[in-house]
């Protein structure tokens, strides 16, 4: 069993003992419970704790609200570890990006990139630092990766191939493949970023989100399609808000 343990987890370790040592902790409800625990910002512990408040209690829609917001906290969290993941990556700092993908997954389970990442890193740890595969299959990994590539699963084609550049340079055409990976990669992220622009200007907040989701997939810490969703969540806020104003006026 590995055991990595983080400043992060050390910390949220310690929130969460002084949460339960809050004064009528133990004697509260559920709800009570959920709600002291996603104040000290323990939110993994207050979804479970909500997740415990049964239906047919009086707390029980209240619960549901504050899930919601736990859901909402958790996955861009969950998309800040994965950020932070990235770059360590891209330093060549394995085992420290691979801590920050299990957090991610810790908060959003459903995390795509985290999903993603975590068995590759695995993968690629098992081999020695001096880039030699004990038991590394190239044409296994070859071979995943031109399907994901034919498929447009442009992260996977780059993960896959890159295994097999890094630990078996002169296999087959491996590097063109994964240059053609890179290449495509960037276009289908223009594309989305293109086209969520093209529903923000028309006023569809939601089509314009889903269109950046994908392009955040392939490359999750954009700056820019982070900025943009984040402007339609906003807009979408608004837009929604007003709308329930004029619902209840009628």
């Amino acid at each position: 069993m590995r055991l990595i343990i983080s400043t992060t987890a050390l910390c949220m370790a310690l929130l969460s003992g002084c949460a339960r040592l809050q004064p009528g902790y133990l004697m509260s409800t559920d709800m009570e419970k959920a709600q002291i625990l996603y104040d000290s910002g323990m939110i993994i512990e207050a979804r479970d704790k909500a997740n415990d408040v049964p239906k047919a209690s009086a707390d029980y829609r209240a619960a549901r609200r504050l899930l919601n917001d736990i859901d909402a906290l958790a996955s861009g969290v969950s998309r800040g570890f994965v950020e932070i993941g990235l770059r360590y990556e891209k330093a060549g700092l394995d085992r420290k990006a691979l801590t920050y993908y299990e957090l991610a997954l810790e908060y959003d389970p459903s995390n795509k990139v985290a999903k993603q990442k975590t068995p590759m890193l695995l993968e690629r740890l098992k081999f020695d630092n001096g880039g030699k595969a004990d038991g590394f299959d190239p044409a296994e990994h070859y071979k995943q990766g031109r399907a994901a590539l034919s498929k447009g699963a442009y992260l996977k084609a780059v993960e896959e191939l890159d295994l097999v550049v890094r630990y078996a340079p002169d296999y087959k055409d491996a590097r063109e493949l994964l240059s053609r990976a890179h290449k495509e990669k960037k276009e289908a992220f223009g594309g989305y970023m293109k086209k969520g622009t093209e529903y923000f200007e028309a006023e569809e907040m939601g089509l314009a989100i889903k269109e950046w989701d994908k392009a955040l997939e392939l490359e999750p810490g954009n700056a820019n399609a982070l900025d943009y969703r984040a402007k339609a969540v906003e807009v979408l806020k608004r837009l929604e808000k007003i709308r329930g104003k004029d619902g209840a006026a009628r």
